[in-house]
């Protein structure tokens, strides 16, 4: 990604993610954030936004789909990469806004694989670990 892109990303991102923590709504947008992302990996839609052979109103309408499950905030960002025809870096906005906001709140999701179940021994054990490596 070159240097342009992403200070258009960030024009979008950093302003978000102040707002976001002015009005204490870090818990719900981490929530969509995460979810949206999650979406958005299975499905593929990072390269549909990327190809130039789909149209921008096509890619509005799609990232569009997401504004009915997610929080005002979260519907407003969607409504300015519209508008301002940057849908193809909705993805990309919404990680570095996920980004931004784990490092302002010092919160990450993690995943654990595991063969087997963990038992509550092992999940407390483990909590610790986390706790440190993410601080």
């Amino acid at each position: 990604m070159d240097k342009k892109t992403v200070k258009v990303i960030e024009k979008y991102s950093m302003p978000f993610v102040q707002l976001v923590l002015e009005k204490g709504e870090e818990d719900r947008i981490f929530s969509d954030l995460t979810q949206i992302k999650q979406v958005a990996e299975e499905t593929g839609l990072p390269s549909f936004l990327k190809k130039v052979a789909v149209d921008e109103s096509d890619k509005e309408k799609t990232i569009a789909f997401f504004q009915d499950s997610v929080s005002p905030l979260l519907q407003n960002l969607i409504q300015v990469l519209a508008y301002n025809h940057r849908a193809n870096l909705f993805y990309d906005v919404l990680v570095d806004c996920l980004n931004r906001l784990e490092k302002e709140t010092n919160r990450f999701e993690v995943t654990i694989t595991s063969a087997h179940p963990l038992t509550d021994e092992q999940k407390s054990r483990l909590l610790p670990l986390i706790e440190k490596k993410c601080l």
